[in-house]
C-alpha cells in the first residue's frame, strides 16, 4: 500500500498570481511507518527534480527522502524534516556547496504534506542519487557533507541516529 501525497513546494500556481501555490502529487511508501495524522502538516525534504513517473495511474512528481535503519530484525524509518525557519520551496544543498557559492548541485526542495490518500502499488529508488546519501547523528548527508536549507539549517531526523537516505 502507498500514500498519494499532496506536496506543497512553494511553487506558483500560474505566472499571474505567484501567491497561489500549486502542489505535487507524489506517491510514497510511507504507509507502515506514517498513520496519515503523521504526514498531514510535516515539513518534509523532497527530491523533486527528476523525471515523473506513472505508478497505478498516477503521476507521481517526487520523491520524499526519508532515512532507515535496521536493527535486531526491526526496521525503522523516519522522513527527513526541515530545519526551523525552513519554507516549502527552499533549495536543499550541502555545506560544501554553500562554502563554494555553487548552488547548482541542489539535492532537493522542502515541501510540506497538507493531504494524503492511499494507493496500492510501490515506488522504486532513484539509485544514482541515492548512493551518496546517509544519515549519521541525526544529520542528513550527501556524500559526507551536511545537507542544509537555504536558511542554513541542517536536515535531520528527530530520533533516527544512523542509517541509509531514500
Amino acid at each position: 500500500m502507498l500514500y498519494v501525497l499532496s506536496v506543497s513546494l512553494g511553487e506558483p500556481e500560474s505566472a499571474n498570481n505567484s501567491k497561489d501555490t500549486k502542489p505535487r502529487t507524489i506517491v510514497s511508501g510511507l504507509v507502515k511507518h506514517y498513520s496519515l495524522d503523521q504526514l498531514v502538516g510535516k515539513s518534509v525534504v523532497v527530491f523533486a527534480n527528476m523525471k515523473p513517473r506513472k505508478l497505478r495511474g498516477i503521476v507521481s512528481q517526487g520523491m520524499i527522502l526519508a532515512a532507515s535503519s535496521l536493527e535486531n530484525d526491526v526496521l525503522t524509518v523516519e522522513v527527513l524534516e526541515a530545519p526551523e525557519g525552513a519554507r516549502p520551496g527552499d533549495i536543499v544543498t550541502t555545506d560544501a556547496t554553500e562554502q563554494q557559492g555553487n548552488s547548482q548541485s541542489a539535492a532537493g526542495v522542502l515541501g510540506v504534506c497538507p493531504f494524503t490518500k492511499p494507493l496500492v502499488k510501490k515506488q522504486s529508488v532513484i539509485d544514482v542519487f541515492i548512493q551518496g546519501l546517509e544519515l549519521n547523528q541525526r544529520s542528513a548527508k550527501y556524500r559526507g557533507h551536511n545537507l542544509v536549507s537555504e536558511n542554513g539549517g541542517f536536515i535531520s531526523t528527530k530520533n533516527l541516529h544512523s542509517g541509509s537516505i531514500g
